[in-house]
């Protein structure tokens, strides 16, 4: 479910069902459901002007009209397959966008026009990595023939420096310089490294590790991690949001 630019309305996206439904978040009446294909993940231009769709099974980013949803054009990213999540940069000019099947980020102008960069990650090692093969099932069944990496949220961090990248099959976070868009380096967090999230301080960033059952949480001030949070029972934390009083 994704608020657009100008709060009017939620979005719910079904991506199986080539479908966004909008519900009025005052009333909570549900409208008639757009049909827009393939909505994995949605995202707003930050003028407001157009929405992003990433239609990740057709490896393209669709550019749409932020209030009729109706289609501008398209962005095809052939290197990304698994096109997911994004963040932009802290001055609205560019966002990065994960290639979760692939192992790659992208980086992309604000308008969607065009790639600008690829970053492979693949090319890196990490510690405490889960083996591609290691025949662990969900989503890593989809895995491209030679992806060692499997990058899920992005999170541009509260001071503008870094974007944090969140890597299912790395077990950890990647953080990748904001200014010149190149690897830094790589913190080890938990199993199944999904979603990442910030207080509302601004203070903190929780990074929700799905396989292990914990989130981790982090000083944005010095982008540590300072405590991990054990979750009971079988819990498996994927993507979620902190609300007015904490998180969620």
């Amino acid at each position: 479910v994704v608020p657009s630019w100008d709060l009017t309305r939620l979005w719910v996206n079904s991506d199986k069902g080539n479908a966004l439904t909008p519900i009025d978040p005052r009333t909570g009446a549900v409208g008639r459901p757009v049909t827009v294909r393939d909505p994995y993940n949605l995202y707003f231009t930050p003028d407001g002007r157009y929405a992003l769709v990433m239609a990740s099974r057709f490896r393209a980013i669709d550019v749409r009209d932020a209030h009729t949803m109706k289609l501008v054009r398209s962005l095809p990213v052939p290197a990304c397959a698994g096109v997911n999540h994004a963040d932009f940069t802290a001055d609205l000019h560019t966002f990065v966008a994960s290639c979760e099947f692939s192992g790659r980020l992208l980086v992309v102008d604000a308008a969607a026009t065009r790639v600008e960069k690829v970053i492979d990650l693949n090319q890196v090692k990490t510690p405490g990595a889960t083996p591609p093969n290691s025949g662990m099932g969900g989503p890593r069944t989809e895995l491209a023939k030679g992806a060692t990496a499997m990058p899920q949220d992005v999170r541009l961090t509260p001071d503008g420096r870094w974007f944090m990248v969140a890597d299912m099959l790395r077990n950890g976070v990647w953080f990748i310089d904001s200014s010149t868009f190149t690897y830094d380096h790589f913190v080890q967090t938990g199993m199944g490294a999904h979603g990442i999230y910030p207080s509302r301080d601004a203070r903190r960033l929780f990074v929700s590790n799905r396989d292990e059952g914990s989130i981790t949480v982090f000083d944005a001030a010095t982008d540590r991690p300072t405590t991990t949070l054990r979750l009971p029972g079988h819990a498996t934390p994927d993507l979620g949001r902190v609300s007015a009083v904490g998180l969620q």
